[in-house]
């Protein structure tokens, strides 16, 4: 069985061919090795492949000011943090051998981010990774679950330990 337009999956076919483009989300604190190997399984290489990061703005989390007595700006500080991102990011496409342009940081409430830029760039699927930890997450982490309620496209959810 086929739609108009996508090639079929056949049994024992090692990767999904059915997505032209593909929206790998990752999470640059804890990336996992198995994660990033089942990414490259799956997803085929004739597809068109973006990585994406969210960091959430530095005040949103912390809201501290220069009054609190802290000897740097939240400005400074975001600054300093998202150029670490990108740096991990670059690496992380870097290794999957996905071009710089494909890797992409975002800024704001991780699920929304990642929801809005794959509708915004007509993304098939967005791969997250889920770690499965927790009674009220015993599926999906809270970012994975959040992308994959109203999310554009089909979502997959790799599961990593």
């Amino acid at each position: 069985f086929c739609l108009p337009g996508r090639q079929a999956i056949h049994r024992g076919d090692p990767v999904m061919t059915i997505y032209q483009k593909a929206l790998v989300a990752l999470d640059l604190s804890d990336q996992k090795p198995t994660l990033l190997d089942k990414v490259t399984q799956v997803i085929s290489t004739t597809s068109e492949v973006h990585v994406c990061a969210v960091i959430e703005p530095f005040d949103m989390v912390y809201p501290i000011s220069p009054m609190d007595g802290y000897p740097f700006s939240t400005a400074e500080f975001q600054e300093k943090v998202e150029q670490q991102a990108i740096e991990s990011l670059n690496t992380l496409a870097e290794v999957l051998n996905i071009p710089s342009e494909n890797a992409h940081l975002l800024v704001g409430k991780p699920s929304s981010e990642i929801k809005q830029f794959a509708q915004q760039e007509e993304f098939d699927i967005i791969v997250v990774g889920t770690h499965g930890k927790g009674a009220a997450r015993a599926m999906l982490g809270s970012t994975s679950n959040g992308v994959l309620h109203d999310a554009p496209c089909d979502v997959l959810a790799i599961r990593y330990s």
